[in-house]
């Protein structure tokens, strides 16, 4: 081989060297955070250690989920869109599983409904029906669009091989934790618990092994919300967009589709009890003040009462129940107290076989102990939350 050949392959090698050699140190870091792990190592992983799980790369949550619930094949689980992620197996006597955030809307609920009828275990569902699902011009694709959209691309996968170097260049790490990670020193989770994934390493975001969700970038890191003072939510109600789309009807297609949905349970004599999430209060408010572009919530309510559940709650205004803003995450995502505000409602309304699967004690106490708060878990170096609502929150002196 000529001299001239042989520089000719180097120069055209050449790059491809340098890519490899400069991805091998991001997979490293990668793969020491966690985030190689596949859903269901992390289901076991965390089945032991009862650690959190954050990716910050992956759109992998209904895979999770669904790992979770075929590995737990719990007696009670709660179905529904991140607005039922509060809910925590502490709150329950029987065994639980959340599957809060694996499905965006009915189509997806269609798509997943063999795999959540599975469990042969299951005696009671808790479901939580978002007013955007009945609404004709929402979807989110295709059914089932949510699972298939967590089918990594060739781009996608390269986009994962550097995003330690994207994290680098945003200023979400720095060249110290990059290295940290790199030489197996990465940061310990606070709470001393194990962490899989950069964010809930970092942040502290992340499922619980029963698949509540931990909001830990606000309650440990001093992080505003998004949604700061419920402005971004207040601007969706307005203008009409990002799920409060303004519509005058219900579109009784979906809530066909819904019915069925619960039938299906139904026939296996498996007890669901439906809810509508609720909103902070003072988001009430202001929706009630746009009544005329919400004219569907009333025949909404109506719909869901009537879907054919065993069991109806309307949560979506919790002053009632005694609960404020201070205890929501942002303006239509309520916090752990709230919810088990709803828990003792539920309990309160239900005959006593299914009453029995609530710890009724525990939630007392999480309610008594914790009310203007968003969360029963915090640092031990933390006296009380912090304001991340910008609202002037203060837990309560009872707490």
């Amino acid at each position: 081989m000529s001299r001239k050949v042989s520089i000719h392959i180097f120069l055209m090698l050449f790059p491809m060297l340098v890519v490899v050699l400069s991805t091998v140190p991001n997979l490293i870091v990668l793969s020491r955070a966690g985030e190689l792990l596949s859903v269901e190592d992390v289901v076991a992983q965390q089945s032991v250690t009862g650690g959190f799980y954050g990716t910050g790369i992956h759109d992998n949550t209904a895979h999770y989920k669904i790992a979770l619930w075929e590995t737990q094949k719990p007696e009670v689980g709660v179905w529904g869109s991140s607005r039922a992620l509060p809910f925590r197996e502490e709150l329950f006597s029987a065994s639980f599983v959340n599957l809060g955030r694996s499905i965006g809307s009915i189509q997806d609920a269609e798509f997943l409904l063999p795999k959540v009828l599975s469990n042969e275990n299951l005696k009671v569902l808790l479901l939580s029906v978002d007013y955007w699902w009945l609404n004709g011009a929402w979807g989110e694709g295709a059914p089932g669009q949510s699972w298939s959209n967590e089918i990594p691309t060739l781009d996608e996968t390269v986009k994962t091989a550097f995003a330690p170097l994207q994290w680098l260049k945003d200023g979400k790490i720095g060249l110290e934790t990059y290295a940290q990670f790199l030489l197996d020193r990465h940061p310990e989770n606070e709470f001393a618990i194990p962490a899989y994934g950069i964010n809930a390493i970092l942040r502290h975001n992340g499922f619980r092994s029963d698949g509540s969700y931990y909001y830990g970038g606000l309650i440990t890191s001093n992080e505003h919300s998004w949604d700061y003072q419920f402005q971004e939510t207040r601007r969706r109600i307005t203008v009409g967009d990002s799920k409060f789309d303004h519509f005058a009807h219900i579109d009784e297609a979906a809530h066909s589709q819904l019915k069925e949905v619960v039938s299906a349970f139904k026939r296996k004599n498996i007890a669901v009890v439906a809810f509508l999430p609720p909103l902070a209060p003072s988001v009430v408010d202001f929706m009630n003040k746009h009544k005329d572009e919400y004219a569907y919530l009333d025949s909404f309510k109506t719909a869901v009462e009537n879907l054919g559940a065993d069991y109806y709650f309307d949560f979506h205004d919790v002053r009632d129940l005694g609960a404020g803003d201070c205890e929501f995450v942002d303006g239509f995502h309520g916090g752990e107290i709230v919810y088990a505000r709803m828990l003792n409602v539920m309990a309160g309304g239900l005959p006593d076989d299914l009453k029995e699967v609530f710890n009724a004690q525990r939630i007392r106490d999480v309610v008594r102990q914790y009310p203007n708060m968003t969360t029963t878990q915090r640092l031990p170096t933390q006296s009380s939350e912090p304001d991340f609502l910008g609202l002037g929150c203060k837990p309560d002196p009872a707490s």
